[in-house]
This record gives C-alpha cells, structure tokens and sequence, in this order.
C-alpha cells in the first residue's frame, strides 16, 4: 500500500518522499495499529480453548500495556496527519501550478 502511494505520487510529479507524504504515511500505518489493537481489547484472542471445544477458560483482563499501545498508536496517528497538514501546499501555489489567475 505505501509503495502504491509513492508510485501515484511519483506519477504525478510530486516528489513521493516529502513531508506531506511521510506525515500521511505515518498517520495511516497508526490508523491501522490503532484498528487492531482496538479489535484485540474487544475480542481478546485467548478467552477460549479453540479448536472443536470452544470452551472459555477464565476471565481476560485487558492489562495496562495494552492501554497505552492504544494511546501510543493514537498519538501517532495525531502527530502524522498534523505533520502533513504542516507541510501542505498554500492555496495561491496550487492555483498557479494549475493555471488559474485570480
């Protein structure tokens, strides 16, 4: 997915190792920490025994650690998408690139 980003950025004449692009990079790979670490608090994968049985063998506490994986990753995900609205091109620069005079 990030290699794909880059060829689109690429692609479009941008350079795929900028600020913008990083700062997003980083914001969608903590977005996906963050899912999954979500997924793991609410459905915690050792509740049962598996296989045929699927008996439940005792009570899952979800620890600390696992509070501040949440929060680090969330964290992350803040820190990357303020990086790329830092680093985003003004308005009147766009436009001139485009062709557009006011």
């Amino acid at each position: 997915m990030i290699i794909v980003g880059l060829v689109v950025a690429a692609g479009r004449g941008r350079s795929p190792l900028s600020p913008r692009a990083l700062g997003t990079t980083i914001a969608v790979v903590a977005l996906l920490a963050a899912g999954r670490i979500v997924y793991r608090v609410l459905d915690h994968p050792f509740d049962t025994a598996g296989g045929a049985s699927n008996a439940p063998v005792g009570q899952v506490d979800v620890e600390l650690a696992g509070y501040l994986g949440l929060v680090s990753a969330l964290v992350a995900l803040v820190a990357g998408a303020v990086h790329a609205a830092q680093h985003r091109e003004p308005a009147g620069e766009r436009a001139r690139e485009a062709g557009v005079t006011a």
